[in-house]
């Protein structure tokens, strides 16, 4: 392609016929076949714009493909899938140590539940401090850079996290990866901002861009959690290789931000022609690289701090994403907490946030087609911008909150663990509707500026996301698992109105919005237009049009102040709207005068040239100076339902001036005119609009008639009736006017109706009569006028009859009128066969069900469930209604709720009063349920309901051992839940403490698996067989160890239990705490009450460092054999005088396969436990298993390196397999470095090959040993 030279051209024009010189505007001329020589030199693609000051102004072509809007989808599509996948690594990078945090902090010897949070909250320290430059940074010098040299640095710090050497450069290394980050995370929504025009297409990438940067904080634990049992370093080599092909797609994007794309385009120019005549619009706004780049970074905080719909948008995703952070720290304290979940298996519990994430994208474009469909239509709803983006978040709020009241509700060892698990679907599914929602909304309005408003955004969800997770476990430790995830449930709860909010008051916020403008250069798009009205005492109707903001004429329009105006200006007929920068390169003057705008300092910019007296100071004209289709345009872009409505209440007489345009919106827009003037009973108006033939059968509104009855406007009726309305109109469903005049209880106009010979026993397509309506909208007034009309008080509406509707409502004062009208009181309703009197037991409506009984309603009917009255006052809890029920002779023994009888329903909720009044009238208070066949004794027991305990206990015929269908009685359930009252009370009855349920489990087993220490003392106190065995051989004993409960093993031993029992895998007690590492129990296995500070061993010399620093750190190995600089300490006792009597002979006891609690303590690396077993006289060292293996050949390959990175503890035991004979353990060391290492309490799963769990550094050794 040939290039010249540019000449820049004077300006020889004449000013009075140069557009551009007479009205200040531009002109834009373009070329198609590349460079040419003239003084309007363009390039293919871009368009010169000439200015007054003879520079002129780059911009895109129309249809350009240069344009990024007119970019080929193939192109746009590469984009969006390579920025969709670095925004996906962001948010799994901010995760990604979630579940690796142990083992990183154990490598690097640090501790401490600040530094558990520390990994994620430096990151998100990095998203804070991000965004703040790279979000500005990428609407100047253009997105690319800024991803490209960004996600470059995320590349290099996570490589650098997987080769950290310590603690310090592990969390700079993750602060710059954080930082890194956060560019893609605000920028990529400008991205696609500038490559999709239309709203469909945008708001749809835009939910792909918030998908992917929510989901991948999920995906990261998930990530962390599998890779973890290997070693965490492989966690960011994964993640490393992955950014690596990521990072070589990016360098094949293109530039996607237009003002960059012609700043390129204006550098090109200025290099070819040297000089600097040309320019971008950004530069002719520019002032200065100071002053710019000060504005660039401070504009996200200040659109935070100023701007509504960022700060309140911002909040509430902040708050959401905090969320997020904060369940990491709370899914292992709930689930590892309440159900011994490992850590990989906590991980996975994020598995249903992910898929509840996920399935919030086809709602969101299930709801983008029906928006798009209705407005295609023309319905009035869809005109709305809010309600494309919006109502997705109104729902998306609620199923957050309710999904952590579901958590924390239902995290309880009683109940299964998937239905805790499940509420992680409804998190994800509310969290991400809610962000995909508020998110599209700031992006729609802000558009040019979205990637800033994202950006203040991103700072505010990342300082929460950071801060958060703080409070998790002081939290749960303060409240517990329900509590506390309540209180953040309440705070969730809180930030719900936000989008209804929005929703409702959106468009005057937008107006508020002083960023949100629509710059002219972009197609598709007009300027903003601010449109106030008010009344002004000037003689002359004068449209002003003034400059409000710094930018030149042509990037906006004018604030609109407007008086008053004439008629004739404004009945114009119907013109194509075009364009309003389409105007502004013309004449605006269609009578000979001029139109000028003043600048920024408010002088003329009526060019210098022009002398007439009409173009030098004058900044006003005349409406009929106006061209008709400036003045539509205008209207277009006034918020009709709004603007004009509110334009209205201030200045009537205006209003009237505008009727013709106010009848056309009626006819193409479903017409609010007409019907705010019947509305607000405006007869003068609705004449005039009469007149100039407003519809009255309006399309997706209210008609005038309807619209007047239900507001009482009786005026207004006479008059729509006199013109041209008949009186008994019927809208779409058959519903005549007179029924609106009822649901607004106006008398008057129902009698001027009835005057009138209305037919008020008219029924509409869904049965109802214009009664009906009087009672379904409480109208007390109409129902009695027309029960005095003769109205059927006994008409069915669609299932139930009015008396039971009144009933439902609590509309005593109704249902007392109709009383008097009618004889049929018990007439069931067709859909639950219930009689008025049950709807108002059920509904505990006292006053309405003692008014109905007074008037004779038959208590002994039977609804489709079987239930009677008396049932719904029992569920109510209602002692009134019960006892007038009684009193009436109701049956005492029918259900309650199908399965309970009443006596057992108001057992369990610790109803005393009515279970009182129940037995009073010969209830049966042995009565089981149908379906577990528990008694009412039973269900109070496990209830906790002690007070009815002791009334049914003092009844006859009630047996306290009763037993349902699980064979467990009154105490079992007592025992199962830790109820320490209820359990001394039966007890102290006489209750059997050894019954045994169909699990084989007694009260003391029940006790001993929740841990309950008070019920098992008052069950051992009582002489309970303290070592019953259930169907798999296990001993209350061998469960208190299986799940930890060191003061239940100690209570258990005092009173006697056998710890050499087996189960039927042949484990003791002590196998079992060797097997899962719990030191704490072992010791109260083989402790003997007064354990001293020293233990001698007779078949192992144990040698001890006398520095206790060296065991109280877990990655420093003990001292090695005596030297001239080590010591012993001995101290010499009795043989024997500390080991319990026949410890030796259990101490030792292998299962089934030969493995001794010495062989599982060392092959699962439980250093302490090896201790405390050698200390207390194991000789287990060489006893070999069933497959050959002993303690000592597990420790013997600790040098080898794949044996030593599953098992980094086998070093460590081997000092104390290495030296055997006579030699003492300092055992307050031992205890000291108990309390220091956490007991763990996983729960691993089962090896079916020879029964045992895997850990997880014990796979290898498992499948090969």
């Amino acid at each position: 392609m040939t290039t010249h030279p540019i000449a820049i051209p004077g300006c020889q024009e004449d000013p009075v016929k140069s557009p551009e010189r007479q009205y200040g505007s531009i002109r834009k001329t373009s070329s198609s076949d590349g460079w040419h020589q003239s003084d309007k030199m363009v390039r293919e693609g871009y368009t010169l714009v000439k200015l007054a000051d003879n520079r002129f102004l780059v911009e895109f072509e129309n249809g350009s493909s240069k344009n990024p809007y007119n970019w080929a989808f193939s192109k746009k599509l590469y984009i969006a899938i390579i920025t969709f996948f670095t925004i996906l690594s962001g948010g799994i990078s901010s995760a990604l140590p979630s579940n690796a945090v142990d083992s990183i902090m154990e490598e690097f010897a640090v501790e401490g539940e600040l530094n558990r949070v520390l990994p994620a909250a430096v990151f998100l320290i990095g998203y804070i401090v991000g965004p703040l430059v790279f979000s500005p940074l990428s609407e100047t010098i253009g997105r690319k850079p800024v991803l490209f040299w960004t996600f470059s640095m995320s590349v290099l710090a996570s490589l650098g996290c997987a080769v950290a050497p310590d603690w310090p450069s592990f969390l700079v290394l993750r602060w710059i990866w954080g930082t890194g980050a956060a560019a893609p995370q605000t920028v990529v929504g400008g991205v696609y901002a500038d490559m999709f025009a239309d709203s469909k297409t945008r708001g749809r990438m835009i939910a792909c861009y918030i998908t992917a940067s929510s989901c991948g904080p999920i995906l990261g634990p998930i990530l962390s959690g599998c890779v973890i049992p290997e070693d965490w370093r492989w966690c960011f080599r994964i993640v490393t290789i992955c950014f690596g092909l990521i990072w070589f797609g990016l360098i094949f994007i293109s530039e996607t931000f237009g003002p960059a794309l012609l700043k390129q385009e204006v550098n090109e120019l200025r290099k070819l022609s040297g000089s600097d005549a040309f320019l971008t619009r950004q530069e002719m706004h520019s002032s200065g690289f100071r002053t710019e780049a000060r504005r660039i970074i401070t504009r996200p905080m200040s659109m935070l701090v100023f701007e509504p719909v960022v700060l309140f948008c911002s909040i509430y995703i902040a708050y959401a994403f905090g969320l997020i952070f904060f369940s990491f720290q709370a899914f292992p304290i709930i689930f590892k907490g309440v159900y011994n979940f490992t850590v990989q298996s906590t991980s996975l519990c994020f598995i249903a946030v992910g898929i509840g994430a996920i399935s919030a994208g086809p709602v969101a474009f299930y709801w983008d087609t029906v928006y798009e469909n209705a407005k295609s239509k023309g319905d009035v709803w869809a005109k709305r911008p809010e309600m494309q983006r919006l109502p997705i978040g109104c729902v998306g709020g609620p199923c957050l909150a309710i999904s952590l009241f579901w958590l924390a509700w239902t995290a309880q060892s009683h109940i299964h663990w998937i239905v805790p698990v499940l509420a992680g679907v409804f998190f994800g599914l509310g969290y991400q509707l809610m962000f995909i929602s508020l998110q599209s909304y700031i992006a729609d309005v802000y558009r040019v500026y979205a990637a800033s408003a994202m950006a203040a955004s991103v700072i505010l969800r990342s300082i929460v996301g950071a801060v958060l997770p703080l409070a998790a476990t002081p939290l749960y430790e303060s409240l517990g698992v329900g509590w506390g995830t309540s209180v953040i449930g309440l705070a969730s709860l809180a930030c719900v109105p936000i989008p209804f909010v929005f929703l409702s008051v959106g468009p005057w916020m937008r107006k508020k919005t002083a960023p949100a403008e629509m710059p002219a250069s972009e197609p598709g798009r007009l300027p903003r237009c601010i449109a106030t009205f008010s009344a002004s005492s000037q003689p002359h109707n004068w449209l002003e049009l003034k400059r409000t903001t710094s930018e030149k004429a042509d990037d906006s329009i004018a604030v609109l102040f407007i008086s008053s105006c004439p008629k004739a200006a404004l009945r114009v007929s119907s013109l194509k709207v075009q364009a309003i920068n389409h105007y502004t390169s013309h004449s605006l003057d269609r009578s000979g005068s001029s139109l000028s705008m003043s600048d920024d300092s408010g002088s003329s910019s009526t060019p210098p040239q022009t002398t007439t007296a009409a173009m030098t100071t004058t900044t006003t004209m005349t409406l009929l100076e106006l061209p008709t289709e400036l003045l539509l345009t205008i209207w277009g872009l006034l918020e009709k339902e709004y603007d004009m409505n509110r334009f209205v209440c201030t200045c009537r007489q205006l209003y009237h001036d505008f009727n013709g345009l106010l009848y056309r919106h009626n006819v193409c827009h479903g017409g609010q005119a007409i019907t705010w003037a019947a509305e607000q009973g405006q007869d003068k108006t609705l004449t005039r609009l009469l007149d100039e033939g407003a519809a009255q059968i309006i399309t997706y509104d209210e008609w005038p008639l309807f619209t007047a009855a239900e507001h009482g406007k009786l005026a207004i009726i006479q008059l729509l009736v006199h013109t041209c309305n008949p009186i008994d109109m019927k809208d779409d469903k058959e519903s005549m006017a007179m029924f609106y005049a009822a649901k607004g209880n106006h008398v008057p106009v129902m009698e001027w109706f009835l005057e009138k010979g209305i037919d008020f026993h008219w029924k509409n397509i869904n049965g109802e009569t214009a009664l009906t309506w009087a009672v379904e909208f409480h109208s007390l007034e109409a129902v009695q006028l027309l029960l005095s009309r003769g109205a059927d008080p006994e008409h069915f509406t669609g299932s139930y009859t009015l008396l039971i509707e009144a009933t439902k409502n609590g509309d005593l004062e109704i249902v007392q009128e109709l009383l008097k009208k009618t004889q049929q009181l018990d007439f069931r309703d067709t859909r639950y066969g219930e009689t008025a009197l049950m709807w108002a037991a059920e509904c505990n409506e006292e006053e309405t069900f003692q008014t109905l009984l007074a008037a004779g309603a038959d208590i002994t009917i039977v609804d489709n469930n079987d239930l009677t009255a008396l049932s719904w006052a029992v569920k109510t809890g209602s002692e009134t209604m019960v006892r007038l029920l009684l009193e009436r002779g109701a049956d005492a023994n029918v259900s309650a709720d199908g399965t309970k009888p009443c006596i057992g329903h108001a057992a369990a909720f610790n109803q005393l009063t009515i279970v009182k009044l129940l037995v009073e009238h010969h209830a049966d208070p042995e009565r089981p349920e149908t379906s577990k066949q528990q008694t009412p004794l039973s269900l109070a027991a496990s209830h906790a309901n002690d007070e009815v305990v002791r009334f049914l206990l003092e009844q006859a015929t009630v047996d306290i051992n009763a037993r349902d269908e699980s064979k467990m009685t009154p105490l079992t359930w007592a025992a199962k839940k830790g109820f320490t009252t209820v359990t001394t009370t039966l007890l102290a009855k006489g209750a059997s403490p050894d019954t045994i349920d169909t699990t084989g489990y007694s009260p003391l087993s029940w006790a001993s698996r929740g841990g309950y220490h008070e019920v098992a003392a008052l069950l051992l106190q009582h002489d309970v067989n303290v070592n019953t065995a259930d169907q798999y051989g296990q001993t209350p004993l061998i469960i208190a160890t299986l799940n930890n409960h060191v003061e239940i093993v100690e209570l258990l031993m005092k009173k006697g239990a056998d710890p050499s029992i087996t189960d039927e895998s042949c484990r003791t007690p002590l196998l079992v705490a060797a097997q899962y590492g719990y030191t704490k129990v072992a010791l109260a296995l083989l402790a003997d009450g007064t354990p001293p500070d020293t233990w001698t061993s007779r078949t192992h010399r144990v040698i001890v460092p006398t520095q206790p620093d060296n065991d109280s750190n877990p990655t420093t190995p003990p001292r090695p054999p005596p030297t001239t600089t080590a010591t012993t300490t001995t101290t010499t006792c009795p043989s024997g005088s500390h080991i319990r009597s026949g410890r030796g002979r259990w101490i030792d006891t292998p299962d089934k396969n030969n493995r001794t609690p010495l062989f599982f303590a060392t092959l699962h690396g439980h250093e302490d436990m090896v201790r405390i077993l050698l200390c207390r006289g194991s000789s287990a060292i060489e006893t070999p298993t069933k497959a050959g293996r002993t303690p000592r050949s597990i420790v013997a390959g600790y040098k080898d390196a794949a044996l030593k990175m599953q098992n980094p503890r086998l070093q460590f035991i081997w000092q104390w397999f290495r030296f055997p004979g006579e030699a003492s353990v300092d055992m307050k060391l031992v205890r000291e470095n108990i309390e220091m290492a956490q007991n763990k309490t996983e729960s691993y799963p089962w090896c079916d090959g020879c029964d045992t769990p895997f850990f997880p550094y014990d796979y290898m050794l498992h499948l090969f040993g």
